[in-house]
């Protein structure tokens, strides 16, 4: 805050509290890592509704990279909830021209820092499918593959509402989001695949089994990606275009996200943080930093030293 504003007023004098009894207790206070956080709790099917996505550092807190592993789904039909399935899927002769990974910037969270270019890494996952029978954390590591999918290597973040996709095709609709196209290696795999890559989740997922964002550089902002909030129906998906089979008039073919998992690290290692963190106790200096970041704890040694006090 460059400049800050008074809110409110002073206390009015009968309103004023007395000091009835003054007591020292000794205690310490050090500074301890948090615990990592709960991004994705199956049992409820509830995962973190937004995600920071960048790379800070600076001399106070360290390094913070925060990625986000990505899972896409197939889309299914409203009316029976079977799986629809894309038309360019089951005619050869249609060619997908391009995908791009949508997701909405949630401006109700607000970018943290000054800079809104982020030069990123859209990296294929390991063949294996994730497992979305399990609770996973913010730390929690999965298996990369040797492909990168991303075409071009940065993006520019803004708050306000941009196409999503051209009026040609529909009424225009718009949002704050950021767009990832796919390269055209991908295009290529995508346009061999057999129709069948398309019956199951399970046979989608064995050609594209998720997609880690990863920070390629120092971006100096952390960047908050809405999946999902409470009430509300994601906008975070993964859009196919392709000229339609009729009239090839251009259409898309949207996939929503399965799954959406923070992988957040942090390093201290030559910052005031990673001192304090190395030292323990220290009544000088506290930190405090969200996102399992870190917390400052405060000991009182002795419980005796209570006995006999009240603390309103």
């Amino acid at each position: 805050c460059v400049d800050p504003i008074t809110v409110g007023s002073d206390l009015l004098a009968g309103d004023r509290a007395t000091l009835g009894q003054v007591t020292d207790l000794p205690f310490s206070t050090s500074v301890v890592e948090d615990d990592s956080l709960l991004s994705f709790g199956f049992v409820d099917n509830v995962a973190l509704g937004t995600l920071t996505f960048g790379q800070l550092t600076d001399d106070v807190f360290g390094e913070w990279k925060h990625g986000i592993y990505i899972i896409p789904t197939l889309r299914r039909n409203t009316a029976d909830g079977q799986i629809a399935v894309p038309a360019f899927a089951t005619d050869p002769s249609v060619m997908v021209d391009s995908v791009v990974l949508v997701l909405p910037i949630d401006t109700v969270v607000g970018l943290y820092g000054t800079n809104n270019t982020f030069e990123y890494r859209l990296r294929e996952l390991g063949g294996t499918i994730v497992d979305q029978f399990r609770d996973y954390y913010s730390n929690d590591n999965l298996s990369l593959g040797f492909n990168d999918l991303n075409r071009d290597n940065s993006f520019t973040a803004v708050p306000e509402a941009t196409l999503v996709y051209d009026t040609l095709i529909g009424g225009g609709d718009s949002l704050p989001h950021i767009r990832i196209a796919f390269d055209d290696q991908f295009l290529e795999q995508l346009n061999l695949q057999p129709a069948s890559t398309f019956d199951s989740d399970t046979t989608f997922w064995q050609f594209l089994s998720g997609m880690y964002l990863e920070p390629a550089a120092e971006s100096g902002s952390l960047l908050p990606i809405k999946f999902q909030r409470t009430g509300e129906l994601t906008r975070a998906e993964l859009y196919f275009f392709y000229p339609d089979t009729s009239d090839f008039s251009p259409t898309f073919y949207r996939a929503p996200l399965s799954l959406w998992l923070p992988n957040y690290s942090k390093s201290y290692a030559g910052s005031i943080a990673g001192s304090r963190l190395d030292t323990g106790e220290d009544n000088e200096q506290t930190l405090v930093a969200g996102q399992a970041g870190l917390l400052t704890e405060i000991n009182f040694p002795n419980l005796t030293e209570l006995e006999n006090t009240v603390i309103n």
